[in-house]
């Protein structure tokens, strides 16, 4: 077994025949198909301390959506460990020096190992240092170092995917689409801002202000989805912002107060009425989403929620600066950020 063996299965499904071969030679036992309960599975080699990592759901084009063969849903190799990260501080590694034809023994020196990498991060919320290199179209090797010390924490090879921003169904009409006109104006907001990863050309006709204008345009431009990699590579806070505009979850200051960018919340406010909206949901979700309905994407609504997304990214990538102040890089790591 070679490093180049582990990193050739990444992305196979788990009924590939290569994948099972290989399985096979080595003693392994099988892995099962991923269910909805159990979404992702590992099978541990404790003979060669490497964990293969498997998942049905893979948000990458050719993988996405998830699907089914018969009953089971299609799942595939996503990541190898070319280490057990569990063990990793208690057990040195022992394969040979010929096992590592691809890149760095995990013996090798941080200031030597992140030479290997095509990108270098101190990650300021989890507090790592995070390195990254290409390996052909689709696979990223990675490593990452705690901060408390420089001790190797992961080392592992992965199939390069996108973050989902809005799932394919937050686009489509259905029974739980009460929500669908204010994805909608997201979707014209970001297009305003010119905030997509579109061709130029593709600005030079306005969007109107209407629910099934944006969702053609979705389906047309889009795949009918959003992924991270279909936003501006210039708005490097705009993924995390949309993500907060999914979660209840407050976002923490630096100073330690709460702030919510909750979707439900910003909207009605926009809209006027979010009091209305405060009072229901001590009643019921349901009442919540109904509420949530008589918001119409038109001129008006949406020229109040334009502004308040703007208003409120603003304060996002304010607050995400004073964060990354407050969080920046030990001196030990400084020499190696990108």
């Amino acid at each position: 077994m070679i490093q180049q063996d582990l990193i050739d299965l990444i992305g196979l499904k788990v009924t590939d025949e290569k994948l099972i071969a290989f399985f096979n030679k080595h003693g392994l036992k099988q892995p099962k198909s991923c269910t909805p309960n159990n979404a992702w599975l590992s099978v541990d080699d404790k003979a060669n301390n490497v964990t293969y990592s498997f998942a049905y759901k893979v948000i990458r084009d050719g993988f996405y959506p998830y699907r089914k063969e018969g009953r089971n849903w299609v799942t595939y190799l996503t990541r190898v460990g070319f280490v057990n990260e569990s063990t990793i501080r208690k057990k040195k590694d022992t394969k040979p020096d010929s096992f590592w034809n691809v890149s760095p023994n995990p013996q090798t020196p941080m200031n030597e190992m992140v030479k290997h990498f095509d990108r270098v991060k101190h990650e300021e919320a989890f507090n790592y240092l995070h390195c990254e290199k290409d390996y052909g179209p689709d696979k990223k090797i990675c490593v990452q170092y705690n901060t408390e010390d420089d001790a190797l924490s992961a080392y592992w090879v992965k199939l390069e995917e996108h973050r989902e921003v809005f799932a394919h169904f937050k686009f489509k009409r259905g029974e739980y689409d009460y929500d669908i006109q204010l994805h909608g104006m997201i979707i014209k907001w970001l297009f305003d801002n010119q905030y997509l990863a579109l061709d130029k050309s593709v600005y030079e006709n306005p969007l109107p202000n209407n629910t099934e204008a944006v969702l053609t345009f979705v389906q047309d431009h889009l795949k009918g989805r959003l992924f991270d990699n279909q936003l501006s590579a210039t708005e490097s806070k705009l993924f995390y912002f949309l993500t907060y505009l999914r979660s209840a979850k407050v976002f923490e200051t630096a100073t330690g107060e709460g702030v919510s960018f909750y979707l439900p919340e910003l909207a009605t406010k926009a809209a006027g009425i979010y009091d209305t909206y405060q009072a229901a949901r001590s009643n019921s979700i349901a009442s919540t989403d109904d509420i949530i309905r008589t918001i119409v994407f038109d001129d008006a609504h949406y020229a109040a929620f334009s502004k308040a997304l703007t208003e409120n990214y603003t304060l996002f990538k304010t607050l995400i600066a004073a964060l990354k102040k407050l969080n920046a890089a030990p001196d030990i790591f400084r020499p190696y950020i990108s």
